[in-house]
């Protein structure tokens, strides 16, 4: 877009500059264009243009074309006309914004068509002391205003104002993305990362433009993300996808593949899954059907994702439920709080007031929590295309605090369902919820994510707080494999 963008852009501005106002540039006969004001008159019909005038309106034009040209909001451009409307200076102030060597030289190209090669070209990047200190505001608004777990943070221990006025301070000194980058990352780990809290790296965007712009279904169905993963004004540090094959070939190669062993005096298949994300779905598919090829004699199944931090639901839901068959619904109720940002991305989820419930939870009120919905999920087998295992198997789930996010959703289901038996230690939660939302900073184009809700467990606690406890609980120094296979060999 870009590529195409500056020729059409360049023509057009210069024909008509030239043609209205004249004399941008030098005096050489290489300009075709006339010097004497008295023909800008007699072209425009209007009253001769003064150097002040000619200056604002260049500097109107060039700030609109940098702009567009850099991705960002606005560029101040200023400039010093001679009194026969020739360009003599052009000064860039691009704000917080870091310029390459290449974007410099291509910009200098293009002013240069318009003003000619003897305007004297300028980059700076002044917009005050604290260049980042605008968009740490904004994130921290939306902390406070629509993250709803600054108060647990409190109840942790964590003293949440000193961090942000520590960072402040910080924020004051800094002049380089780069630096505000790495700042960020160190201020939301001291926040724990918790319930998602983090800022996206060049490979968190990576998977996020895989999936929803890449993926036919969530390009459609989840636009609020796909609007802010092709946002123009995005960092340049986030880049679109050249290959999505060959992004899904490189993850696929991070991931180690699915161990599998047969334990033959519990007639247990054993699969150790390391993750649940969404590039592995597809190279995992056929795991169950594949181990219990190899082992017709088992009777138990183990799913051991005790180092899951998660991924996508799509992994356990396709590659682990369905292809056993049945019917399950599960359902948990999920607060928030309503703002501007939060609306957006839960704008369809058919939110109610929680001042409505007989039954609210008392954090609800605690952490300001105004709306809540009703998240129902019937799998079924009637909507499964593979085949099913027709074959009486005893499931089994090992976890740990380990297990977060979408590998805790897969628990949460397990707990409700009866589906597998849950032997090892609590989870870390934060599988009750949508995916995260995300907040795009407007001077540097960082992309924040947090969860932007609160699920409740069945028996009314925070999910993210909580987490999930296992049916079966190992006793010190025992490992949840070597707890399930005693279980197995004393039934």
């Amino acid at each position: 877009m870009v590529k195409s963008f500056w020729p059409r852009r360049i023509t057009i501005g210069a024909v008509f500059i030239m043609l209205l106002l004249s004399g941008c540039g030098n005096s050489s006969s290489e300009q075709n264009v006339t010097e004497d004001p008295e023909d800008i008159e007699s072209l425009t019909d209007a009253t001769p243009v003064t150097a002040d005038e000619y200056g604002k309106y260049i500097e109107k034009q060039l700030s609109d074309v940098i702009a567009e040209q850099l991705n960002i909001d606005d560029a101040e451009v200023e400039t010093v006309v001679s009194d026969d409307l020739v360009v003599q200076e052009v000064t860039i102030d691009t704000g917080a914004y870091g310029v390459s060597e290449d974007d410099k030289d291509n910009l200098i190209k293009q002013i240069k068509v318009l003003c000619g090669n003897d305007v004297s070209i300028t980059f700076g990047q002044d917009k005050g002391e604290a260049p980042y200190m605008s968009d740490y505001e904004v994130l921290w608004d939306e902390l406070r205003n629509s993250y709803p777990y600054l108060p647990c943070l409190e109840d942790k221990g964590i003293d949440v104002d000193e961090i942000y006025d520590r960072y402040a301070e910080k924020t004051k000194d800094i002049t380089k993305e780069d630096d505000f980058y790495g700042m960020l990352q160190n201020m939301l780990a001291e926040l724990q990362n918790f319930a998602h809290l983090n800022i996206a790296s060049p490979e968190d965007y990576a998977s996020l433009y895989n999936i929803f712009v890449n993926d036919d279904y969530y390009r459609e169905t989840e636009r609020t993300y796909y609007e802010i993963v092709t946002d123009p004004k995005l960092s340049k540090r986030y880049k679109i996808l050249e290959s999505s094959e060959q992004f899904v070939q490189d993850t696929q190669e991070q991931f180690p593949d699915v161990f599998m062993q047969y334990i033959a005096d519990c007639k247990a298949l054993y699969i150790k899954i390391p993750s649940f994300h969404y590039e592995l779905v597809d190279r995992d598919s056929n795991i169950v059907y594949e181990g219990l090829e190899k082992y017709p004699d088992a009777e138990n199944i183990i799913f051991d994702i005790t180092l899951n931090g998660g991924g996508s639901d799509g992994y356990w839901m396709e590659n682990l439920v369905a292809p056993f068959g049945g019917t399950y619904e599960f359902g948990y109720r999920s607060f928030f709080k309503s703002t501007p940002l939060i609306n957006k991305y839960y704008a369809d989820s058919e939110s109610k007031p929680v001042s409505e419930l007989s039954d609210a939870p008392e954090w609800a009120s605690e952490l300001g929590l105004d709306r809540y919905y009703t998240n129902t999920w019937t799998l079924s087998e009637e909507d499964f295309d593979g085949e099913i295992i027709d074959r009486d198997i005893k499931k089994w789930v090992l976890i740990s605090n380990r297990v977060y996010s979408a590998s805790e959703k897969f628990v949460c289901f397990c707990k409700a369902t009866g589906w597998a038996t849950l032997v090892g230690t609590k989870t870390s939660g934060d599988g009750l919820g949508p995916t995260p939302v995300m907040l795009l900073l407007p001077d540097s184009g960082l992309l924040i994510r947090f969860s932007g809700n609160v699920g409740e467990n069945p028996d009314g606690s925070i999910n993210a707080v909580a987490g999930t406890n296992p049916d079966i609980m190992c006793i010190k120094d025992e490992t949840p494999l070597d707890r399930c296979l005693e279980e197995i060999r004393n039934k």
